[in-house]
């Protein structure tokens, strides 16, 4: 594994530091440039073009030594805020799960254009399996669970490429309810939604063809619970796509400080402040990382014999993620800078069982 240098860690720390210190009297501030950061940990940025040549450490080096000078300026600056923090939600007493679904409904709904999210996400699935040879006939005529189907775009996605029917699972109702006016504006009469537990499945052993599986595990109290579930479901002969976040480099370094530190800023407002800046509505999903309840790090050589003693019969990394923002190929396969930056990258598999 790729540690994050100890010379990153302490300048982002002292950013952190800083934003500490002003948070309260200007969270825009620190919202603003807590998300020019975080864009820059990117080895594209579609919005903001970086400068040619420019490597995602270097550029995020100048960052902070930038934002920290911006910062030291507006302690001097008066506010009429004293504490941006009152409300926020990480202190509510509610199961992780229900907090979870809280956030994302909260992101979803700055979605807009149902055709466009259904249709951005069937080019995200197809551009990711071509660019790792997984054929679309795993899909096609199949039946599919969306474990942990958020918005319901994936599963919706799924349909449209030419699975027979699609089971979108999940806790939060605002996600529930935003995948049922998806398919329903899509005309996909073969999706439903379910409300439940990833940890617990409503449903018999080896009902499903193929399971889907992105980005989801890794938020719930128990990750290995959930992942056994997903082998449960899976029919034998099926197959699976499953992602979950690595661990090491810069970008998972400061992906869990912004965890814990971010909740200072009520959701609401950084959302807010996003839109004021301009980021494009169907970005607001990156800042899930600020206030998920949970959000666990881990590496492939745990996660990869464990999918194989479960029974998995195939565990193939796929490592092209088939977007421009992706850097599973650079962490992999690049050099010790990028390992440096991305750690691992993300961990994203084709399982057969």
């Amino acid at each position: 594994m790729y540690d994050c240098p100890d010379d990153l860690k302490q300048a982002f720390d002292a950013f952190v530091a800083d934003c500490e210190a002003v948070v309260d009297a200007h969270p825009a501030l620190v919202v603003t440039l807590m998300h020019e950061f975080f864009r820059n940990m990117y080895p594209h940025d579609p919005h903001i073009p970086f400068a040619p040549g420019a490597h995602a450490l270097d550029r995020c080096r100048d960052v902070l030594e930038n934002n920290r000078a911006i910062l030291g300026r507006f302690r001097a600056v008066g506010s009429y805020l004293r504490d941006a923090g009152a409300g926020a939600a990480a202190g509510q007493p509610e199961e992780v799960k229900q907090r979870t679904g809280k956030v994302y409904g909260m992101l979803w709904n700055e979605y807009t254009r149902a055709m466009d999210m259904v249709r951005e996400a069937a080019t995200i699935i197809t551009e990711r399996f071509a660019a790792n040879d997984i054929p679309l006939d795993m899909i096609r005529g199949a039946r599919v669970l969306d474990a942990g189907c958020g918005s319901g775009r994936y599963a919706c996605a799924l349909a449209l490429l030419g699975a027979a029917e699609v089971v979108g699972l999940d806790y939060g109702d605002d996600g529930l309810e935003l995948g049922r006016r998806l398919a329903a504006d899509n005309g996909l009469d073969n999706v439903r939604f379910d409300k439940g537990s990833l940890l617990d499945k409503p449903y018999p052993d080896e009902s499903f063809d193929f399971v889907w599986a992105n980005g989801v595990y890794h938020h719930t109290e128990d990750m290995e619970r959930g992942t056994r579930e997903f082998h449960r479901v899976m029919r034998t002969g099926g197959g699976g796509w499953y992602y979950i976040y690595g661990q090491g480099g810069l970008y998972w370094y400061a992906r869990a400080v912004m965890n814990r530190f971010m909740k200072r800023i009520p959701q609401e407002y950084a959302v807010r402040t996003l839109s004021h800046i301009g980021m494009p509505r169907n970005r607001f999903i990156f800042c899930d990382n600020w206030y998920v309840p949970l959000e666990r790090h881990t590496s492939a050589q745990y996660i990869e014999p464990f999918l194989r003693e479960l029974g998995f019969s195939e565990v193939r990394r796929a490592d092209m993620g088939g977007r421009v923002t992706d850097f599973d190929h650079l962490a992999r396969h690049g050099s010790d800078k990028d390992r440096d930056m991305w750690g691992e990258g993300q961990l994203r598999y084709m399982v057969r069982k």
